[in-house]
This record gives C-alpha cells, structure tokens and sequence, in this order.
C-alpha cells in the first residue's frame, strides 16, 4: 500500500518535471536569437530590458570583478 502511494508520487513528480522542461525547452526557443538577428537591431525599442540583480552579502573578495564584469557588459538596455 505504502509502495503504491510513493510509486504515484514519484510518476507524478515526472509528469511535472516533464511539463517544466517542455516548457523550457519551448521558452528558451522562442526568446533565442536567430543568426544574424542581433545585427538587424535597429532600434532600441527592439531590446528587451535586462536586470542585473548582485546578490552580495559577504562577497567582498569577488565583487570587484563582479561589478568589472557587469560594466563591461554591451547589452544597450541593461538596467
């Protein structure tokens, strides 16, 4: 009985982790760039806004590079 029980969860776990990648997977397509897509970008209304959150509590010893790293980004609409 107590077999039964963890073996409907664990399927059930699956189906969902299932439906989380597909979705992933269908996302990560859509939002992808295609070849030569970046170079058509003409306007800046064309970009979609990306937030940079650094999370940085007692990280002193590598926020310097982070920060480095995140100015000298070329994305044109980095928030």
């Amino acid at each position: 009985m107590i077999s039964t029980i963890i073996f409907v969860i664990l399927l059930i776990d699956v189906v969902i982790l299932t439906v989380f990648l597909f979705q992933l997977t269908l996302s990560s397509q859509r939002y992808k760039p295609k070849p030569g897509e970046l170079g058509k970008i003409n306007r800046l209304d064309d970009v979609p806004s990306v937030s940079l959150c650094i999370p940085a509590r007692n990280e002193t010893h590598a926020l310097a590079d982070c920060l480095t790293s995140a100015i000298s980004s070329d994305y044109p609409k980095l928030e």
